[in-house]
């Protein structure tokens, strides 16, 4: 990554940021005096984006930061506080804020309240916007619009630029000013790395689901199969079978239904307590709940869409997926939520083969992520694969997963592994489709005319070929090639019979493609 210039110091002490982080501050600066104004950072949940945006502004700039949840003003106050040690005001509910203050904290559900961000319009010279995908609304976005026409700045902060509908944030920002991944910050030491086990749910079927456009499915008929009762007994005993005892779990439901009937299931059937904790619970009721799971007396928690943003729980090291998930936000959120270390593991450590050992060294040398999976292959759903495989091709993940299988235990090593594996055997099928074509070259006949077409004669043969149907390897490194192409090794195809779960149809077309080729070798072969 290349790391952008920065011609002047930077406010408060170089010792309170990270290596990220600073950088993170001198390329937002480096764009404003570019003449761009709304930009972005994308930093994965754990890395202190906190940290950043209280830093960022220098001294005397008047600052508003925007929460996405009400819970999270106190967290951000606090802050504040200790970091640049002043007193922020705060707009919220019946606490009304000083516009020219040095910082103030709101959350969009005050600010979309009775016009109440109109006394900030030209009277803020900073606008941070923290987890700037959520609620990214038309009305929120008016808000920023207007406050950036005043004369502020806008700088979002989230874990990625796009919404769970997958349209780009980049409609309103700029441009994205600085980028650490969440595999850069593993590879750092910052974060704990994961284990990633994924599960065949078999009465997970999501083939009659309707397909809907953008992101993610739709509830109601997502939820009809999720509290199915085989897939609540199935989904219950993976928990049961693969949570380590003693160790914190995240569960991660579909809808409070849903959830309520597997907390049942957990307690009835496998006599495992567990905290339930959604967005429709009175207050005391959720903080009793949470406070079951911090404190140990429960070591399950299982949560319905309020503990993806904004919870800090270090000593969380499982998480159970148990929705299908097709929004990358969504899953990038869930999956972060594991990956800190436990407190005081990396501090004062300054090279990354010192954080990464003291990482390993810990009670919590890695976390462990619970996928599970969607039986028909019908939708194309996220996994944490794709996550950590950031940047790469769909075709390529795709591969990956397919090549993996559905029942295994990956890490990061074998991922890096695999992809490197795939891009290997891609380069030598490339390389023999090339050997292949110069044989093909140098057998042709010297003298043959041509019609009046002008067409090179030399040119891979595209009429039989595109219209052709043949069957065609479904998976691993020839995946796509003809069965009957010279590429795929006679070997091959009989290890398939012998050890491949193949359908009756596709053990039929191989054991043709492998008595077709026996049989041309019999009329090649010559007896003297």
């Amino acid at each position: 990554m290349t790391k952008p210039p920065s011609d002047e110091p930077l406010p408060l002490s170089d010792h309170m940021l990270r290596d990220y982080q600073r950088d993170a501050i001198s390329a937002a600066r480096t764009d404003w005096r570019a003449g761009h104004n709304n930009l972005l950072v994308e930093m994965p949940t754990g890395t202190g984006k906190t940290r950043t945006f209280c830093l960022l502004p220098r001294d005397g700039a008047r600052t508003i930061v925007i929460v996405p949840l009400i819970k999270l003003i106190g967290q951000t106050v606090s802050a504040i506080r200790t970091l640049r040690k002043c007193e922020p005001d705060v707009e919220q509910a019946g606490s009304w804020a000083v516009p020219e203050s040095e910082f103030v904290v709101a959350s969009w559900q005050t600010l979309l309240r009775n016009d109440r961000h109109k006394k900030f319009i030209g009277k803020v010279d900073l606008v941070v916007v923290d987890e700037a995908h959520w609620g990214f609304t038309v009305q929120a976005r008016g808000i920023l619009e207007e406050l950036a026409a005043g004369g502020a700045r806008v700088l979002g902060f989230t874990a990625t630029a796009y919404r769970s509908d997958r349209v780009s944030l980049l409609g309103f920002y700029e441009k994205i000013s600085y980028c650490y991944g969440l595999r850069q910050a593993i590879d750092d030491g910052y974060l704990v790395p994961p284990v990633v086990k994924v599960h065949y749910v078999k009465s997970v079927d999501l083939g009659g689901l309707a397909k809907k456009s953008g992101a993610d499915f739709q509830p109601e008929e997502l939820d009809r199969i999720l509290r199915s009762e085989d897939v609540l007994h199935d989904i219950a005993g993976l928990i049961k079978t693969h949570h380590v005892p003693g160790q914190p779990a995240l569960v991660f439901a579909h809808s409070v239904k849903q959830a309520i009937k597997l907390r049942e299931l957990l307690a009835d059937r496998h006599d495992i307590n567990a905290s339930l904790v959604h967005s429709y619970q009175p207050d005391e009721d959720c903080q009793n709940e949470m406070s079951a799971f911090t404190t140990g007396t429960n070591e399950i928690i299982i949560n319905v869409g309020i503990l993806t943003t904004g919870w800090d729980f270090p000593p969380l090291s499982e998480i159970f997926m148990a929705k299908p998930v097709k929004a990358l936000n969504k899953y990038t959120q869930m999956m972060g939520r594991p990956t800190r270390p436990l407190t005081g593991v990396i501090d004062g450590l300054h090279t990354k083969e010192a954080r990464k050992a003291a990482i390993a060294a810990s009670a919590k040398p890695f976390f462990t992520v619970h996928d599970l999976t969607d039986s028909s292959r019908c939708h194309q759903l996220l996994t944490a694969i794709d996550v950590l495989m950031d940047g790469h091709s769909k075709e390529l993940k795709a591969k990956i997963k397919a090549d993996l299988g559905e029942e295994v235990v990956i890490e990061i090593a074998d991922i890096d592994q695999a992809v490197a594996a795939e891009l290997k055997a891609e380069a030598e099928v490339a390389r023999l489709e090339k050997e292949a074509e110069r044989k093909r070259r140098s057998g042709l006949v010297v003298g043959v005319e041509f019609g009046t077409t002008i067409r090179d004669p030399f040119a891979r043969a595209d009429r039989d070929n595109a219209t052709r149907r043949c069957w065609r390897m479904p998976f691993g490194k020839f995946r796509g090639q003809p069965l009957d192409s010279h590429i795929i090794p006679n070997s091959y195809l009989e290890w398939m019979l012998r050890e491949a779960k193949l359908s009756p149809n596709w053990k039929n077309a191989i054991q043709l493609a492998v008595e077709k080729r026996r049989r041309s070798n019999k009329r090649t072969t010559v007896s003297y």
